[in-house]
């Protein structure tokens, strides 16, 4: 029973963190104990908000079964965008803030495709594992979330399904969640993502270790 009420929270702290919850600071603010009991409140949820917790409840219960791949990625990127999402982004970008350019659309399938042989390998080492090391799942989970970001495959949503994917790989190997802060809040955050794409990923690692959540 506490372990079902830990998930539900997580998954609740999770879309406040996409902003998928109606002033969800506000409606928690000084509630203690009781935002440990109540459920979601859905009627102060978006649309939006509604398919992410959708996809939140695939990847709880598909997580432990199915591995993470580029088809599971555009998997939620269809739960979260709907009928229009799932497909690569042809026009280019520029990720405001960021030092780096954005992947060039034409290069997009090819680092996907790349993306998904790393974590097939990743995870045919770790299923061979008994019990593999939560920091070796936490570092390759944190990874995988920089990546996505870095390849930004999507014209929307790429940090939400960035996270997804993320918590799909910690629930896969029974670790609890990492839930960032809203990225436009959190300098830390945003610093520590730059310095991972420039290679240097030790303080994304170390900001993700104080945003894990235990269910």
């Amino acid at each position: 029973m506490l372990r079902s009420f830990r998930i539900r929270r997580a998954h609740r702290q999770f879309l406040a963190s996409c902003r998928s919850l109606s002033a969800a600071k506000e409606y928690w603010k000084g509630r203690g104990l009781l935002a440990w009991l109540s459920p979601i409140p859905t009627l102060a949820m978006d649309e939006g908000g509604g398919r992410i917790l959708e996809a939140l409840r695939r990847l709880e219960a598909s997580a432990p079964e199915e591995r993470l791949g580029a088809d599971a990625i555009r998997g939620y990127h269809r739960m979260v965008m709907g009928e229009d999402g799932g497909k690569y982004r042809t026009a280019h970008i520029t990720v405001e803030g960021s030092s780096l350019p954005g992947c060039a659309p034409h290069r997009i399938p090819a680092e996907m495709q790349r993306l998904d042989v790393r974590l097939t390998a990743l995870q045919e080492e770790l299923d061979r594992e008994p019990a593999p090391g939560p920091e070796k799942v936490l570092i390759a989970a944190v990874d995988v979330h920089q990546r996505i970001g870095l390849i930004h495959p999507f014209t929307d949503a790429n940090g939400r399904v960035a996270r997804l994917a993320m918590n799909h790989l910690l629930r896969r190997y029974g670790a609890g969640y990492v839930i960032y802060p809203p990225l436009s809040e959190e300098s830390p955050l945003w610093d520590a993502l730059q310095e991972a794409h420039a290679g240097r990923p030790e303080g994304l690692v170390r900001f993700a270790k104080t945003c894990l959540h235990v269910v």
